[in-house]
C-alpha cells in the first residue's frame, strides 16, 4: 500500500525517513496543523489509540489532533486534543512519553547494529506475550528458521506488494525499481512454502 507522505525525522543520532498515512489539515500560516482521526462514536478509545496517535503527531510534527466522532456514518461531535495531552487523555496517563522514546531508541540501536546487509529485507518479529524481540533478514534462505511458514508467507506477501508498486509505476511510463528484491522474496518464499499447504 502507498503512504501518503514520507517524513524525515531526527532521532537521537539517527536521520530516518518514515512512511506516513496520517491526514493532516494545514490551516494556514497563522495556524499550525492539525491531524485528523474518525472514532467510532460508540467504541472507547483505548490506551494503544492514544499512543497512535501520540506517535504520528511526534512524527508529523503536528501539536494537536481532531477526532471526530460518528456513528453509522453521521457525525456525533468532536474534539480538539493537544499532541502533549495524549499521553494522558483517556483513563489517567496511558503511557510515558519519555519510555516510548527510551525504547524505540533501544530497538532503533538494535536495527542498526543487526541490519547490515545493503537494501535487506528484515522482519523484526516478538511473539505474543514476549518481552523479547527478534530480528530475521527476509533475504536468507532459512527465512525466519523457527518461525519458517510465517517467514515464508511474509516474503510472499512483500514481494507482492512490491511487483504491484512496480506495475504502477510501469503503467504510468515508469521503470521497475523493485525487480531483483522482488524476485529474491518470491524465491524465498517459493524454497520455504510448500505447494500443498499454499
Amino acid at each position: 500500500r502507498l503512504l501518503r507522505r514520507a517524513v524525515q525525522f531526527r532521532f537521537n543520532d539517527l536521520s530516518l525517513m518514515l512512511g506516513s498515512d496520517t491526514v493532516i489539515f494545514n490551516r494556514g500560516a497563522r495556524s499550525p496543523e492539525l491531524s485528523l482521526r474518525v472514532e467510532d462514536a460508540e467504541s472507547e478509545v483505548t490506551k494503544l489509540t492514544c499512543l497512535d496517535y501520540w506517535l504520528d503527531n511526534t512524527l508529523n510534527n503536528v501539536s494537536q489532533t481532531a477526532v471526530c466522532y460518528h456513528k453509522e456514518g453521521k457525525v456525533h461531535g468532536y474534539s480538539m486534543v493537544r499532541t502533549e495531552d495524549l499521553p494522558s487523555w483517556r483513563d489517567g496517563v496511558a503511557f510515558e512519553p519519555q519510555a516510548v522514546m527510551e525504547s524505540a531508541s533501544s530497538v532503533l540501536s538494535f536495527l542498526q547494529s543487526h541490519c547490515t546487509k545493503e537494501a535487506g529485507t528484515y522482519w523484526l518479529y516478538r511473539p505474543e506475550g514476549s518481552e523479547e524481540v527478534q530480528l530475521f533478514c527476509l533475504d536468507e534462505a532459512d527465512t525466519a528458521g523457527p518461525l519458517l511458514r510465517k517467514g515464508g508467507m511474509l516474503c510472499f506477501k512483500i514481494a507482492r506488494r512490491l511487483q504491484q508498486h512496480d506495475r504502477t509505476l510501469v503503467a504510468s511510463g515508469g521503470a521497475a525499481k523493485h525487480r531483483l528484491r522482488t524476485a529474491r522474496l518470491f524465491l524465498n518464499a517459493l524454497s520455504v512454502l510448500s505447494e500443498e499447504e499454499h
